[in-house]
């Protein structure tokens, strides 16, 4: 498909969204080729399969070796980290992310705390 036509269905999306929902699309709407995926909420979606953003696999990378370093002090518990770490598995769980997955929990280990004495 060209872009005029591209522009054509857009104008009839505005349309029916402006007169039947009172809604507007946003004005920096634009048209990609569908190679590029559609970032989505917190994904990456393409028509074959859906990967998380990578900059929020950044952030929960990040966040579990922060997360670890802290309990390795002794400054959190382990529910703590048991919650994070579930919250993330959960975002993974909708897309196909299994390597991604696999790596940072490989990544992540937990060193006890112990006081010194």
């Amino acid at each position: 498909w060209d872009k005029k036509y591209l522009r054509a269905v857009k104008d009839q999306i505005e349309e029916f969204l402006f007169k039947c929902l009172a809604l507007q699309l946003n004005p920096k709407t634009q048209s990609f080729p569908y190679k590029q995926g559609v970032d989505f909420c917190g994904y990456r979606i393409w028509p074959t399969h859906v990967l998380p953003r990578k900059r929020n696999v950044k952030r929960a990378r990040r966040r579990l070796k922060k997360l670890a370093r802290l309990y390795a002090q002794g400054l959190i518990t382990l529910e703590k980290i048991k919650a994070s770490l579930m919250s993330f598995l959960g975002y993974m769980k909708h897309c196909c992310g299994y390597k991604t997955t696999k790596e940072i929990l490989k990544e992540f280990t937990l060193k006890k705390y112990s006081q010194e004495v």
